[in-house]
Protein backbone atom coordinates (compact mmCIF):
# COMPACT_ATOMS: atom_id res chain seq x y z
CA UNK A 1 0.00 0.00 0.00
CA UNK A 2 1.00 3.93 -0.78
CA UNK A 3 1.34 5.27 2.36
CA UNK A 4 -0.88 8.81 2.36
CA UNK A 5 0.35 11.82 1.33
CA UNK A 6 -1.05 15.08 0.58
CA UNK A 7 -2.16 16.16 -2.71
CA UNK A 8 -3.69 12.15 -2.61
CA UNK A 9 -7.48 13.04 -0.95
CA UNK A 10 -8.51 12.41 -5.11
CA UNK A 11 -6.74 9.74 -6.25
CA UNK A 12 -10.07 7.47 -6.46
CA UNK A 13 -11.04 9.57 -9.01
CA UNK A 14 -10.88 7.80 -12.40
CA UNK A 15 -9.85 10.99 -14.20
CA UNK A 16 -6.75 12.29 -15.94
CA UNK A 17 -6.38 15.96 -15.97
CA UNK A 18 -8.83 17.82 -18.74
CA UNK A 19 -11.47 15.42 -18.28
CA UNK A 20 -9.87 11.83 -19.85
CA UNK A 21 -11.47 8.80 -18.82
CA UNK A 22 -8.62 6.02 -18.26
CA UNK A 23 -11.67 3.69 -18.44
CA UNK A 24 -13.24 4.81 -21.68
CA UNK A 25 -11.63 2.95 -24.82
CA UNK A 26 -10.63 5.75 -27.60
CA UNK A 27 -9.88 4.76 -30.96
CA UNK A 28 -8.98 7.41 -33.21
CA UNK A 29 -8.58 7.25 -37.21
CA UNK A 30 -7.16 9.02 -39.91
CA UNK A 31 -8.46 9.01 -43.90
CA UNK A 32 -5.83 8.31 -46.50
CA UNK A 33 -3.71 11.59 -46.71
CA UNK A 34 -1.37 11.77 -43.13
CA UNK A 35 -0.33 15.27 -43.79
CA UNK A 36 -1.98 17.92 -41.62
CA UNK A 37 -0.63 21.01 -42.85
CA UNK A 38 -1.20 23.66 -39.94
CA UNK A 39 0.88 26.31 -38.59
CA UNK A 40 1.15 24.21 -35.15
CA UNK A 41 2.77 21.34 -37.07
CA UNK A 42 5.20 23.74 -39.45
CA UNK A 43 8.87 22.86 -39.09
CA UNK A 44 11.82 24.55 -40.94
CA UNK A 45 15.48 24.23 -41.01
CA UNK A 46 18.01 24.16 -38.39
CA UNK A 47 19.87 27.36 -38.30
CA UNK A 48 17.62 29.50 -40.65
CA UNK A 49 15.61 31.72 -39.54
CA UNK A 50 11.81 30.69 -39.14
CA UNK A 51 10.66 31.90 -42.64
CA UNK A 52 6.92 33.52 -42.30
CA UNK A 53 4.51 31.07 -44.02
CA UNK A 54 1.03 32.05 -45.52
CA UNK A 55 -1.65 28.94 -45.26
CA UNK A 56 -4.25 29.56 -48.34
CA UNK A 57 -7.29 27.87 -50.02
CA UNK A 58 -6.10 24.34 -49.15
CA UNK A 59 -2.23 25.01 -49.26
CA UNK A 60 0.55 27.24 -48.32
CA UNK A 61 3.71 29.72 -49.55
CA UNK A 62 6.44 31.12 -48.27
CA UNK A 63 9.79 32.98 -49.99
CA UNK A 64 13.16 32.14 -49.63
CA UNK A 65 16.58 34.17 -50.16
CA UNK A 66 18.29 30.88 -50.90
CA UNK A 67 17.96 27.12 -51.59
CA UNK A 68 18.38 25.61 -48.54
CA UNK A 69 15.61 27.20 -46.41
CA UNK A 70 13.45 23.83 -45.78
CA UNK A 71 10.45 24.05 -44.63
CA UNK A 72 7.50 21.51 -44.28
CA UNK A 73 5.45 19.94 -41.68
CA UNK A 74 5.79 17.25 -39.21
CA UNK A 75 3.50 14.48 -39.88
CA UNK A 76 0.99 13.94 -36.96
CA UNK A 77 0.70 10.05 -37.68
CA UNK A 78 4.02 7.56 -36.88
CA UNK A 79 4.32 5.51 -40.63
CA UNK A 80 5.42 2.24 -40.41
CA UNK A 81 9.22 0.98 -41.11
CA UNK A 82 9.09 -1.90 -44.73
CA UNK A 83 5.63 0.06 -45.78
CA UNK A 84 5.76 2.00 -48.99
CA UNK A 85 4.11 5.58 -49.33
CA UNK A 86 3.50 7.60 -51.90
CA UNK A 87 3.97 11.94 -51.54
CA UNK A 88 2.62 14.05 -54.16
CA UNK A 89 1.50 17.61 -54.33
CA UNK A 90 0.92 20.80 -56.87
CA UNK A 91 3.85 23.44 -56.33
CA UNK A 92 5.45 26.00 -58.07
CA UNK A 93 9.01 26.97 -57.56
CA UNK A 94 10.30 23.78 -55.18
CA UNK A 95 13.02 21.29 -56.10
CA UNK A 96 13.01 18.86 -53.96
CA UNK A 97 10.41 16.94 -51.33
CA UNK A 98 11.83 15.07 -48.35
CA UNK A 99 10.78 13.42 -46.33
CA UNK A 100 12.70 12.98 -42.58
CA UNK A 101 12.69 10.63 -40.01
CA UNK A 102 13.52 11.14 -36.51
CA UNK A 103 13.50 10.13 -32.78
CA UNK A 104 13.57 13.44 -31.74
CA UNK A 105 10.36 15.62 -31.49
CA UNK A 106 11.51 19.13 -32.84
CA UNK A 107 10.09 22.57 -34.75
CA UNK A 108 13.30 22.25 -36.80
CA UNK A 109 14.49 20.03 -39.69
CA UNK A 110 18.36 18.80 -38.63
CA UNK A 111 19.65 17.91 -42.51
CA UNK A 112 21.38 15.15 -40.35
CA UNK A 113 17.83 13.19 -39.99
CA UNK A 114 17.43 10.08 -42.17
CA UNK A 115 16.66 11.41 -45.38
CA UNK A 116 14.48 10.26 -48.42
CA UNK A 117 15.59 13.14 -51.04
CA UNK A 118 12.21 12.19 -53.85
CA UNK A 119 11.02 13.75 -57.03
CA UNK A 120 9.14 17.22 -57.03
CA UNK A 121 6.77 15.10 -59.05
CA UNK A 122 5.81 13.07 -56.32
CA UNK A 123 7.33 9.59 -55.78
CA UNK A 124 7.49 5.98 -53.72
CA UNK A 125 8.90 5.50 -50.38
CA UNK A 126 10.02 3.28 -47.92
CA UNK A 127 11.56 3.91 -44.35
CA UNK A 128 13.93 0.39 -43.23
CA UNK A 129 14.03 1.81 -39.57
CA UNK A 130 11.22 2.86 -37.36
CA UNK A 131 11.44 6.42 -35.83
CA UNK A 132 9.19 8.24 -33.38
CA UNK A 133 8.18 11.18 -35.38
CA UNK A 134 8.39 12.10 -39.54
CA UNK A 135 8.46 15.27 -41.18
CA UNK A 136 8.05 16.32 -45.05
CA UNK A 137 9.95 19.07 -46.29
CA UNK A 138 10.48 21.05 -49.41
CA UNK A 139 13.56 22.78 -50.99
CA UNK A 140 12.44 25.84 -52.67
CA UNK A 141 13.55 27.51 -55.33
CA UNK A 142 15.89 31.38 -54.19
CA UNK A 143 14.76 34.45 -54.32
CA UNK A 144 10.72 32.99 -55.46
CA UNK A 145 7.73 32.59 -53.50
CA UNK A 146 7.45 28.75 -52.86
CA UNK A 147 3.39 27.51 -53.28
CA UNK A 148 2.09 24.05 -52.06
CA UNK A 149 -0.84 22.74 -52.73
CA UNK A 150 -2.72 19.13 -52.45
CA UNK A 151 -0.42 18.06 -50.42
CA UNK A 152 -0.53 14.21 -50.02
CA UNK A 153 0.99 11.50 -47.98
CA UNK A 154 -0.40 7.98 -48.20
CA UNK A 155 0.25 4.02 -48.37
CA UNK A 156 0.87 2.56 -51.27
CA UNK A 157 2.98 2.85 -54.58
CA UNK A 158 1.21 5.20 -56.79
CA UNK A 159 -0.65 8.67 -56.17
CA UNK A 160 -4.50 8.74 -55.70
CA UNK A 161 -6.75 11.50 -56.14
CA UNK A 162 -6.46 14.38 -53.63
CA UNK A 163 -8.15 14.12 -50.34
CA UNK A 164 -7.43 16.32 -47.29
CA UNK A 165 -6.51 15.46 -43.80
CA UNK A 166 -9.21 13.99 -42.22
CA UNK A 167 -9.28 12.23 -38.34
CA UNK A 168 -12.06 10.90 -36.29
CA UNK A 169 -12.00 10.30 -32.74
CA UNK A 170 -14.61 7.81 -31.14
CA UNK A 171 -15.11 7.32 -27.56
CA UNK A 172 -16.51 3.98 -26.47
CA UNK A 173 -18.70 5.01 -23.13
CA UNK A 174 -19.13 1.49 -21.49
CA UNK A 175 -16.53 -0.86 -20.75
CA UNK A 176 -15.07 -2.91 -23.62
CA UNK A 177 -14.27 -6.85 -22.95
Amino acid sequence: AIEYQDGMENWDIPHFEGMQSVKLPVLTTTGKNFVRASEDLFVYRSGFTKPSVVFENGGFSFTSAFNASICGFRLPIKLQKDKTYYVKCDYENMTTIRIYGSDILSNEIDTNWETKVLNQNGERFTFDKQFEYYYVGFYPNAGFQMKIKNLQIEEGTVATAYEPYKTNILTVNEDVT
